[in-house]
């Protein structure tokens, strides 16, 4: 069974519940290469450990496209045992700029007889599970932690700036919006009434902006409207653009922020 990022959490129980009941497991992987040139070359005469050694610090420098765990249960009645295999793409696909954004080698070889065996490329790079280290998660969230402090402490229209004992107290308003800024703004604004005075309507998606656009509409929208939580998420076409979603009181609005921050972990 192939396991990508669209049917990931789909698929994961039955994953677990199948580790869980089974006698033994076969693991294996599709890498980008095998052989790296800065590492010494597996010998004859080399010991497990050896061997072991080498090959791992080896493939470190290289991606694993493809995870492949395969369960072996025994049936009783027929005496036989059943496989259920499970084929993981997985890709460390940078979701956002906090994140990692991996380097990794290529062997000509290894590509080579991939594709000989039909192996989907595209499906890795478009469809591969994200994932991240225990160590690159906590570095991450940790980010995360202090990019949403700075957003509670500055979404007011007036702030004071934190820092040197210089800069305490400084006081500033919001961001001045250029003229050619203006007819975008006005523009997203008039949308944003449509949609708040068609009770029917729970999210409106608004066009694909920059960051400095973003950044301008989060300010206005707050200013100007309540009842709105607003939301920044990426297209197929990695556009990206800001959702907004009615929301009915200070509760849910809360609740759908944590949600917002939980998905900047796990995508």
């Amino acid at each position: 069974m192939e396991v990508t990022r669209k049917n990931f959490r789909e698929i994961l129980p039955d994953v677990g519940k199948a580790i869980k009941e089974c006698c033994f497991i076969a693991i294996d992987g599709e890498f980008s290469g095998l052989d790296a040139a800065n590492h010494s070359h597996i010998a004859p005469f080399d010991t497990h450990e050896e061997r072991y050694g080498k090959v791992k610090k080896s493939c470190s420098d290289f991606l694993m496209f493809q995870v492949g765990i395969c369960t072996f249960q025994f049936n009783k009645k027929t005496e036989r045992y059943e496989a259920r295999p499970f084929n993981f793409y997985v890709f460390p696909r940078p979701h956002s700029r906090a994140a990692p954004d991996l380097r990794f080698l290529c062997q000509a070889s290894s590509i080579d007889f991939l594709a000989s065996q039909g192996f989907n490329f595209n499906k890795v790079f478009l469809e591969g599970i994200s994932y991240l280290t225990p160590e690159q998660e906590g570095k991450l969230r940790e980010v995360l932690a202090q990019k949403h402090g700075e957003v509670s402490l500055f979404s007011s229209p007036a702030f004071t700036t934190p820092g040197t004992d210089e800069q305490a107290g400084v006081t500033k308003g919001p961001i001045h919006i250029p003229d050619e800024q203006k007819a975008f703004i006005n523009q997203n604004c008039e949308l944003i009434q449509n949609f708040m005075d068609d009770p029917a309507k729970v999210t409106l998606n608004l066009p694909p902006s920059n960051g400095f656009q973003r950044k301008l509409l989060y300010q206005t929208i707050r200013q100007k409207f309540s009842g709105v939580h607003l939301e920044t998420t990426t297209g197929e076409k990695k556009e990206r653009f800001i959702v907004v979603t009615r929301v009915k009181s200070e509760d849910e609005l809360k609740k759908k922020e944590k949600e917002k921050q939980a998905k900047e972990i796990v995508r």
